[in-house]
């Protein structure tokens, strides 16, 4: 098993330095997930969004919902399709690079920042590597959303991922209600659990 982009997180007594945790003493549990390609997901989703012309697309789901799976799919189907994707991906979960190159495939058009923050990561693609879309995963922070805004003001399309239970919730969370409110997104595409596995729903963003 190839083991690069692996997560795990830990709980117990954090040992902060200069206000930043640095280590854990007394592990009390860990979660441990393992990421990997799933190919074909989404597949009409994909389809609809290429046949119409891409717009700016807000993936919404549960922690373990398969958000980051789906996004690393919908970025290597546009990617082959000849669009030129930009991918700011902070804790190298998409790509999974390391010294032996790239453990996930993200296509041919691909141009990826890995290890540094989502919004400085953003703002350097979109300055040196003429993308036509920025996809970036987990939006959390309002610097994120702040460099999403000055990226979709410079022409280039957005794929993004953020935390949430639908549409619905989205209006409730403030970074989201403000980007959704200034028509940053066209399509929220929410992914969730189903009795026979994910489940997908792909609809227009009505303020």
């Amino acid at each position: 098993m190839d083991y690069r982009g692996l997560r795990v997180g830990v709980c117990g007594a954090a040992i902060a330095r200069e206000g930043r945790i640095c280590a854990f003493r007394s592990i009390s549990s860990l979660a441990i997930r393992i990421p990997r390609e799933c190919r074909g997901i989404c597949d009409e989703v994909v389809t609809k969004l290429l046949r119409e012309g891409f717009r700016n697309t807000l993936i919404v789901g549960p922690p373990g919902a398969g958000k980051t799976t789906v996004l690393r799919e919908m970025i290597r189907r546009f990617s082959d399709s000849g669009l030129r994707l930009a991918v700011a991906d902070e804790r190298n979960e998409l790509a999974s690079l390391s010294a032996e190159g790239f453990a996930f495939d993200l296509g041919c058009c691909s141009d990826v920042v890995c290890g540094l923050p989502k919004a400085e990561a953003a703002l350097m693609l979109l300055r040196g590597m003429n993308p036509q879309i920025l996809a970036m995963d987990e939006i959390s922070a309002a610097r994120d959303a702040e460099a999403l805004r000055r990226v979709s003001g410079c022409g280039v399309g957005l794929l993004a991922c953020v935390h949430g239970t639908d549409s619905e919730e989205l209006r409730r969370l403030s970074n989201c209600r403000e980007l959704l409110g200034q028509g940053l997104f066209t399509w929220i595409l929410t992914v969730r659990q189903g009795s026979e596995g994910r489940v997908y729903a792909l609809e227009r963003w009505r303020a």
